[in-house]
């Protein structure tokens, strides 16, 4: 069993003592495979099966700039009853090639003052709250749809 082991204690006290540190679906999302069918008061008697060394650390190297600019379309539309113009923003914005989302937005502020945008951080980065004076409200179920292409879903904010 590895309940002797130094590393297997030094895991169930940090694990023990951050418990609050598994509040957010993230992070939750890390803890709860290993925890299927039990509770963490089960930690203590959980008893480890031998297994092989197989992690290694990954040299994480920067990513490569993409060299050169774009030019990104971005429209912000609202489909709400009460904006009188569906279309609030359609222009063209320039970006460095490999500019995310929140690139684009900065770009976007930058090339045109009348473009506004906010953001909250959370656990998991910026959250966008704020478009041209547009808020995402989850109690008035306003929510964002960020699309890439005609219709196609931003998964991630590259």
């Amino acid at each position: 069993m590895c309940h002797t082991e130094p590393a297997y204690s030094r895991a169930m006290a940090a694990l023990l003592e951050n418990l609050d540190a598994f509040g957010t679906a993230a992070t939750m999302a890390q803890v709860l495979p290993v925890l299927h069918g039990h509770s963490y008061l089960d930690i203590a008697s959980m008893s480890c099966q031998e297994e092989l060394d197989t992690l290694t650390p990954l040299d994480m190297e920067p990513l490569a700039e993409v060299p050169g600019n774009k030019t990104v379309r971005l429209m912000v539309e609202c489909a709400q009853p009460w904006c009188f113009d569906l279309q609030l923003y359609d222009r063209r914005v320039s970006t460095p090639a490999a500019a995310s989302l929140l690139d684009v937005l900065w770009a976007a502020t930058a090339q045109d003052p009348h473009f506004t945008f906010d953001t909250q951080d959370t656990p998991q980065g910026p959250y966008l709250t704020q478009v041209l004076g547009l808020e995402a409200r989850q109690e008035k179920r306003n929510y964002w749809q960020l699309l890439t292409a005609p219709s196609t879903p931003l998964l991630t904010s590259e």
